[in-house]
């Protein structure tokens, strides 16, 4: 705001840079007040910027109404030089230290032109090469990864196929409590139906614990090891008036013989 308004108030007809120049001399006292707004530079482009501010600074400041009003055509001191590598990063700090340069009569411009050529010559194609072997890495990785995924996704498929489905917890609770017939007794109705049906006295057994109820039943058929096929094969008693009406049927379904049941069984008893 302050170099705005110094740049407002310049009588003089000069160009819109002398008038910039002459408001930064009047809002700064010094050179080491502008020095502190400069940072570090990374690639060489904002090198050769650095420099060219530093050539600034040196006209805004010099009392010789001769100086260069350009930054290129300004003479490159030991004081900027110094301060230029400083302010530079690692990777540069050797090619700096060895480029030969006259102090005094070498202008940043011309030391600019250098920055550049070996920019060209020497950063460039290592930076292409180390972005190639970049690339070329990346790939490689990246084939790994995918290689990688692929064989992870058919061991899956195979573990999968080998494995057993875990048992629910519905069945891992049954599987815990096994049925009647697994644990040894039957139920307690059945118990009591075939004691009941062996003539016992149930008043006996009612409160009884199931497991005193199973252990009469085991008594019982060791006791009596009658079988359900000779109890079926066992004909059933007839009684007189069965027979009477049997016979009465036959009479009544055989007519056309000429004789009957009842007459057969009259001669058999004579």
């Amino acid at each position: 705001m302050v170099i705005d308004q110094g740049i407002g108030r310049t009588q003089q007809t000069l160009s819109l840079w002398r008038r910039l120049l002459t408001s930064v001399r009047d809002r700064y006292l010094c050179k080491e007040d502008l020095q502190v707004h400069q940072g570090k530079w990374s690639t060489m482009e904002q090198g050769t910027r650095c420099l060219r501010e530093l050539a600034v600074l040196e006209i805004i400041f010099s009392e010789d109404e001769r100086f260069p009003k350009s930054p290129d055509d300004v003479q490159c001191t030991s004081q900027m030089w110094v301060r230029f590598a400083w302010l530079g990063p690692e990777m540069y700090s050797r090619y700096l230290a060895m480029l030969q340069w006259r102090e005094g009569e070498d202008k940043v411009g011309v030391l600019v032109n250098k920055l550049r050529i070996y920019e060209d010559t020497v950063t460039a194609p290592f930076r292409t090469h180390v972005s190639s072997v970049e690339t070329r890495l990346a790939e490689q990785v990246r084939s790994l990864i995918e290689e990688g995924h692929q064989k992870l996704k058919k061991e899956l498929k195979e573990e999968i196929y080998h494995i057993s489905p875990e048992p629910t917890r519905v069945s891992a609770i049954r599987s815990r409590y096994l049925p009647a017939r697994e644990r040894g007794y039957t139920p307690r109705g059945n118990l009591w139906s075939f004691l009941r049906e062996h003539g016992e006295d149930m008043r006996k057994w009612d409160g009884k614990p199931t497991s005193s109820l199973a252990a009469r039943v085991c008594e019982l058929k060791r006791e009596t090891p009658t079988t359900k096929s000779s109890s079926r094969a066992k004909p059933a008693p007839v009684s007189q008036a069965q027979n009477s009406r049997r016979y009465r049927k036959n009479d009544m379904t055989d007519p056309l013989e000429g004789t009957s049941g009842t007459y057969l069984q009259g001669e058999s008893n004579v």
